[in-house]
């Protein structure tokens, strides 16, 4: 069903911080799936944050589905609650907003960071928890720790941190375990007088998974460049990736509610780098959309969604960020493709080679995965808008696919995604096709294949939500080939209800 815009209609700063603070418990998807059984073939987990458990609203679920020649199968799924790791599901929880796919103690097998970034702790709310899942031969998901600033990890819970409300993974200290960059994007610095400013913390795996002793919490009280301020929300969006060519994981953060000059919300993205001694304080860059050509103004949101790919193919990788309320919420990405130390380039639809054309209220940008989606090295950038209006619907939503190339993204153009280009498939009114999005190589096939959320599609009822898989070729996605997967089908053993929004945390 469509949404109100309301939002757009009130003054600022009113409409600022209601946006920011659902963003808060509202994840961006943009994930890369990983291959948790060791058979060379990803498995594709989808987050249902809102899914009602008992009398328990909104506790959330996730289906881990597995890979096969055919691409993801609903069959032998594995459905994981908080009830799966000794707990009981809670109104509100939202587990499985955010999902990020790991190797974390070096066994070769993915394993699974997810988040419940609304989880209460001893009576506090909105403190937020993440829970590890090691990957396993046999059984897919073998055992599970939990994460929060209440153990050994970095920071104390505070009401309203949302720790867990993004992830990230990235190999920040150059050894053979993944990382974990996990956002609080609600933590108030300075003694709460900068409330929901935010932070990220950063937590090292090892031979046994992750480790609480030497993570590190970042802000921009320290030793992050700039000074806190009220509703940032930095860290509500991460992504990981080399992007200075040392061969050690950076991490790109946005702070979308971030004022600059007088422009409220205008919001910036901070870059921390990685060195043989784990991210480091010294030498972090701080970029705004003036970097990328733009114009900075108030309510553009310019971080909102951030992700690295090697789009150039030059073995480096690039930084593409999304300002969500740029020209009345119709969106832009910008893209740093000559490195983050060099000026970028800001994109819209309808200019240059970006195909389609913009709309007001479409957040071109929700959500970004970057991805060789044909296998020719280099990475393609797909863009979701989920509230562009499509084949007539209101707000059926789209995705774009910018081709990589070595003269820079887009440069070969793209091409826009709908439901009507989708086999047996039509665009729905609020279907908000592009809210989420993961990347992986579910058939094994070695080239990348795209999942995509309509998380408003009304397939048996209002709102439960349908993500589509569209398998990767020589000649990039394929919509006509996509498969079609809902709570629905038997196989899933899951029954779809009123907004469930099935997809939402992809």
């Amino acid at each position: 069903m469509p949404r109100a815009h309301q939002l757009a209609r009130l003054a600022l700063p009113v409409s600022l911080i209601a946006a920011l603070l659902a963003a808060m418990s509202t994840p961006v998807g943009a994930s890369v799936a990983g291959d948790m059984n060791g058979d060379g073939r990803d498995e594709l987990v989808v987050g249902v944050p809102d899914e009602d458990l008992g009398a328990a609203p909104d506790a959330g679920l996730v289906h881990v589905l597995r890979g096969t020649p055919g691409g993801p199968t609903v069959r032998r799924d594995v459905k994981l609650g908080q009830q799966s790791f000794g707990g009981a599901p809670e109104p509100s929880d939202r587990f499985g907003g955010a999902i990020a796919a790991c190797d974390l103690n070096g066994d070769r097998r993915s394993d699974l960071a997810l988040g419940a970034a609304a989880e209460d702790l001893s009576g506090v709310r909105d403190v937020g928890v993440v829970h590890v899942v090691y990957g396993d031969r046999s059984r897919l998901v073998g055992r599970n720790t939990l994460l929060s600033q209440r153990g050994k990890v970095a920071g104390k819970p505070n009401a309203g941190d949302f720790f867990g409300a993004s992830l990230a993974v990235g190999n920040f200290n150059g050894d053979r375990y993944d990382d974990l960059v996990v956002g609080v994007p609600g933590k108030d610095q300075r003694r709460g007088t900068r409330v929901a400013s935010g932070a990220v913390v950063v937590i090292y795996g090892s031979p046994n998974g992750l480790r609480g002793e030497g993570s590190r919490i970042y802000s921009q009280a320290g030793p992050v460049a700039g000074v806190p301020q009220d509703f940032d929300a930095f860290g509500v969006a991460v992504a990981a990736g080399d992007l200075d060519g040392d061969g050690i994981d950076d991490i790109a953060i946005g702070a979308p509610g971030k004022a600059v000059g007088g422009s409220q919300a205008a919001g910036v993205v901070h870059v921390l780098f990685g060195s043989r001694n784990g991210i480091r304080a010294a030498g972090n860059l701080r970029l705004d959309q003036a970097d990328a050509g733009g114009q900075v103004e108030s309510g553009d949101a310019f971080g909102r969604v951030v992700a690295i790919g090697d789009f150039d193919a030059d073995g480096d990788g690039d930084l593409a960020v999304s300002a969500i309320g740029e020209d009345g919420s119709a969106g832009a990405v910008s893209v740093f493709d000559d490195g983050v130390g060099a000026p970028g380039r800001t994109l819209v639809p309808g200019s240059g080679t970006t195909p389609g054309s913009a709309q007001a209220g479409a957040e071109w940008g929700r959500s970004l995965a970057a991805a060789d989606f044909n296998g020719d090295g280099d990475d393609d950038l797909a863009i979701g808008a989920p509230f562009a209006d499509a084949r007539g619907r209101a707000e059926a939503g789209t995705v774009t696919v910018l081709g990589g190339d070595p003269g820079g993204l887009g440069t070969p153009g793209g091409f826009v995604v709908d439901q009507g280009s989708i086999r047996r498939t039509t665009a729905g009114v609020g279907d908000q096709l592009g809210w989420a999005l993961q990347s992986g190589d579910f058939n094994g096939d070695r080239i990348a294949d795209l999942a995509i959320a309509a998380r408003g599609d009304d397939r048996r009822g209002t709102d439960t939500g349908t993500v589509y898989v569209l398998p990767g070729s020589s000649s990039s996605l394929e919509p006509v080939r996509a498969t079609r997967i809902w709570q629905g089908r038997k196989a899933l053993g899951e029954r779809p209800e009123n907004g469930d929004r099935f997809g939402t945390g992809l």
